[in-house]
C-alpha cells in the first residue's frame, strides 16, 4: 500500500479514525543518564543526532514504499502501518529492525514493543491503544531490545512460512524479539567496537544500582552478538567453537537485505 491509498490512516482523513494497525515504539536506552552532564550531553548530542538524521532518511523511504507513517519525540519514535495482514507487521518489524541495527552502531541501543491493534497516526498525531500498549511494554523491558506482544506474536507463530522478519527469541524467557543483527555482516566489527564501549561506559557510571543494572545490559548485548556471531565482542577476529545457544533465530531476512549507512 503505499502513501496515496493510505487516506484514513494520515492528515488526508477528513475525520481521524482509529484502526487495526501494526505498530511499534522503541526508545533509546540510557538517554536521561547521559543528557544529565552538560559535557556528557554535548556529546552524546552529536551522536543521537546522527543516527536520527540516519533513521529518518530510511524511514522516509518506507513511508512512500509501503504506506508506514512514523513520528519522532526526542529519543523515541512510533512506526506504524495499517495491518492487512503478515505483509504489514513483516513492514513494521524490518522497519524497527533496521533502525535498530543503524542506532547500535553509533552506539545507541534501542527496547521497545511490535504489536497489532486500534491506532490512529496522522504527521502530528500518534494516539490509541496499539501505541499504549507497546509504550508500556518498553518501560517494563529491561533488555535492549524490541520485543514482539501477545497478538504480533500469535501472528507470527501463526504464519507458517516464516515471512515475518527478522526475529529471534531469548531462551532465558521465550520473548521473541526484533534480531536487528541480522541487518548487518561488514558492519560487524563496528557493532562490537561499540558493545564494549558501552560496557566501559557502564563499569564508570557511579550509581551502584545503576550501574548493575546497565552491566546486566551490556551482558545481554554481549551474549546475543556471540550467539549471532560465534564471535566475542571482545575479539570479534576469533571464532569461538562453543557458544552458549541462548538465542535463537525463528525468521529470517532475505540476502543482501542490509542496514549500512547511507
Amino acid at each position: 500500500m503505499g502513501r496515496a491509498e493510505n487516506q484514513l490512516f494520515g492528515v488526508q482523513a477528513a475525520e481521524p479514525v482509529l484502526a487495526d494497525c501494526a505498530v511499534a515504539f522503541a526508545d533509546a536506552m540510557g538517554i536521561s543518564r547521559r543528557s544529565s552532564d552538560p559535557e556528557t550531553a554535548a556529546r552524546f548530542l552529536q551522536v543521537m543526532h546522527a543516527a536520527q538524521t540516519d533513521g529518518r532518511r530510511f524511514l522516509h523511504g518506507e513511508e512512500y514504499a509501503f504506506g508506514l507513517s512514523s513520528q519522532w519525540f526526542s529519543d523515541n519514535v512510533c512506526v506504524s502501518v495499517p495491518y492487512d495482514g503478515w505483509r504489514s507487521l513483516s513492514t513494521v518489524t524490518r522497519s524497527v529492525g533496521v533502525l535498530a541495527a543503524r542506532f547500535a552502531l553509533e552506539g545507541v541501543f534501542l527496547r521497545g514493543a511490535v504489536t497489532v491493534d486500534l491506532h490512529y497516526q496522522s504527521e502530528t498525531v500518534a494516539f490509541g491503544p496499539g501505541l499504549t500498549q507497546a509504550a508500556r511494554a518498553e518501560k517494563d523491558t529491561f533488555y535492549p531490545r524490541i520485543m514482539m506482544l501477545d497478538r504480533a506474536s500469535q501472528i507470527v507463530h501463526a504464519d507458517a512460512a516464516g515471512r515475518i522478519a527478522p526475529l529471534a527469541v531469548d531462551g532465558d524467557d521465550q520473548t521473541l524479539f526484533v534480531d536487528f543483527i541480522q541487518y548487518l555482516d561488514e558492519d560487524l566489527m563496528e557493532l562490537a567496537e561499540a558493545i564494549v564501549a558501552a560496557g566501559k561506559e557502564a563499569v564508570d557510571i557511579q550509581d551502584t544500582r545503576e550501574r548493575t543494572r546497565a552491566e546486566e545490559q551490556v551482558g545481554w548485548l554481549e551474549a546475543y552478538y556471540t550467539d549471532a556471531t560465534h564471535r566475542s565482542p571482545r575479539s570479534p577476529k576469533r571464532r569461538l567453537k562453543n557458544v552458549p545457544g541462548r538465542f535463537a533465530t525463528i525468521t529470517q531476512i532475505p540476502r543482501n537485505t542490509k542496514a549500512r549507512k547511507e
